[in-house]
């Protein structure tokens, strides 16, 4: 009789079969022990088997086919290298576009020598959309398709778009080290679109746009980003709307130094041209942007031009960047629908030679700042001592409208001083770093127990606004005090939290084990306690 037990246990059996039958048919197989060559053991594999290869250089290039694979080196990248430097033709080290899972891992590799793939992108300007052949993806071709790629060196390759890697996938690049590549077009490490990065690298690349990355469409997290160069926007990282469809990217706990653009966006440099589709255009949250530089916006600099959705900069550090003009942030939008809101961050030690070292805006775009410390921007002309006490070094807008200024802190208030705004020092623990200058390396920018950014921010519009109201800058918590009398350390949700990127942190009780009664002090209370409980133990 066919029963529900009978049921259930030929489930099982089948089910047991199929598991020791896929493990009995997975293979492992080694490079050059089994097969000479990474490709022909992959033309050899099946789905599910694992290739081992040993220290070398390999020449040519590797194509996955589709296969669901394991490829990974025995001794790690710096002892194994895919190279395709003896290729004449155009073409990837690595090539993966025949629809592949995160099953296929790449994994333990140097990646050098390639020059690109050419594919047809659809390139949008305005409204008008084309397709146009590009060589993209000098080391990693990745279209279609969501690998992993995993402790891999991506160098000196170069492709008009990619050059070290093209992503148009949903593929998770980490734990790499991408650098020495060069793009003619945009993103000298990666052009990203769809995918996602993470602890990861990125140093010493060149493009025309995006120096280190171009995103359209993409998560990064956990990275530094660093040395890298664009001739046009973007040193570090560029966000361009135009082609791909919509823009929806995310940058957080990123670290981005050191960049530099001949034009627009030292270290992240955006170009909207064209409406984007969802609610957000870029979110970067617990960035720090430092020691970039750029003609227009040192840190960060961003030109609209036509409906885009909203940026967002929210407990993040702008810190010790440089321009002719925005030496922190520029921001120029010619369409009021623009949104670029700047929340609970910390804008300091940046330069310009004109006003707006700290912050400024042209054309209508609408730039709101809240619950944001803007101390110690210097206005720095003909190489002088400079001027950092003024509203003016701070932020300079081309006009009134359009710009809104809210519970945050500047060093004097001539325009903003309403909206809950106030003026002084922020009472950082040391606002000077190892050189002597504001918020370089070696600062201190953790706010002091007396510090007037303490509870002074506002935490129901920041809550509007924070994607993460629970931490701030650093990762600890956010302690939300509404009526500034609850005991420091416990959260309450109400109307204020602490300006800037870092909540002032309580340290912690020494814990004082004699201490019975909990009042802080030993005395003849604790002596009570101890003796009414004299005896043998319960």
């Amino acid at each position: 009789m066919f029963t529900r037990k009978t049921l259930m246990q030929a489930t099982l059996v089948a089910s047991l079969t199929a598991f020791w039958s896929g493990a009995a048919t997975a293979a492992t197989l080694h490079v050059p022990a089994n097969h000479p060559t990474i490709q022909r053991a992959i033309n050899a594999a099946s789905d599910g088997d694992e290739i081992v290869v040993a220290p070398g250089t390999y020449f040519g290039t590797v194509k996955t086919n589709g296969k669901r694979l394991h490829i990974r080196s025995f001794a790690g990248p710096e002892l194994t290298t895919i190279s395709a430097a003896n290729l004449q033709d155009q073409t990837a080290v690595v090539w993966i576009d025949s629809g592949e899972s995160r099953d296929t891992i790449i994994e333990g590799f140097t990646i050098t020598g390639g020059k690109g793939v050419p594919t047809s992108i659809v390139v949008a300007d305005g409204e008008s959309f084309t397709f146009e052949t590009f060589n993209v993806g000098g080391g990693v071709y990745i279209n279609n398709a969501a690998p992993i790629i995993r402790n891999c060196i991506i160098k000196s390759n170069n492709a008009q778009l990619g050059g070290g890697l093209f992503a148009a996938g949903t593929a998770l690049i980490e734990d790499c080290i991408i650098n020495s590549n060069l793009a003619a077009g945009g993103g000298g490490a990666m052009l990203m679109h769809n995918a996602k990065m993470r602890s990861t690298h990125i140093h010493n690349n060149y493009a025309w746009q995006g120096g280190g990355l171009m995103i359209r469409s993409a998560t990064v997290e956990f990275c530094t980003i660093e040395d890298n160069t664009a001739e046009d926007f973007g040193g570090g990282v560029g966000v361009d709307s135009r082609g791909f469809g919509s823009l929806t990217a995310t940058v957080s706990d990123t670290t981005i130094r050191g960049n530099h653009s001949m034009s627009v966006g030292g270290g992240v440099g955006s170009v909207f041209s064209r409406p984007t589709i969802g609610p957000l255009g870029l979110r970067m949250q617990r960035c720090l942007i430092e020691r970039n530089s750029a003609v227009k916006g040192g840190g960060v600099g961003v030109q609209a031009y036509g409906p885009s959705a909203p940026l967002v900069f929210e407990n993040s550090m702008i810190l010790a960047n440089s321009a002719s003009e925005g030496g922190g942030v520029y921001f120029d939008g010619e369409n009021n629908v623009h949104h670029f809101d700047i929340v609970n961050s910390t804008i300091s030690g940046n330069l310009s030679p004109n006003n707006g070292a700290g912050v400024q805006r042209g054309g209508s775009a609408q730039l709101r700042i809240v619950n944001t410390i803007m101390w110690g921007n210097t206005l720095q002309v003909n190489g002088g001592p400079g001027v950092s006490d003024t509203e003016g070094s701070q932020i300079l807008s081309s006009g009134a409208s359009g710009l809104s200024v809210s519970h945050s802190l500047l060093p004097t208030l001539s325009t903003h001083t309403d909206n809950g705004n106030i003026q002084g020092d922020p009472g950082f623990v040391n606002p000077y770093g190892l050189d002597g200058q504001i918020a370089t390396e070696g600062a201190d920018l953790r706010l002091r127990p007396d510090s007037i950014c303490f509870d002074a921010g506002h935490g129901v519009i920041a809550a509007e606004r924070l994607t993460d109201t629970q931490k701030d800058f650093s990762g600890a918590p956010r302690l939300i005090d509404g009526n500034k009398s609850t005991p420091r350390g416990v959260p309450v949700f109400g109307m204020h939290i602490d300006i800037g990127a870092m909540e002032f942190q309580p340290e912690e009780a020494i814990a004082c084990p004699a201490d019975l009664t909990g009042d802080g002090l030993v005395g003849s209370a604790d002596l009570a306690t101890l003796l009414s409980s004299w005896g043998v133990c319960p």
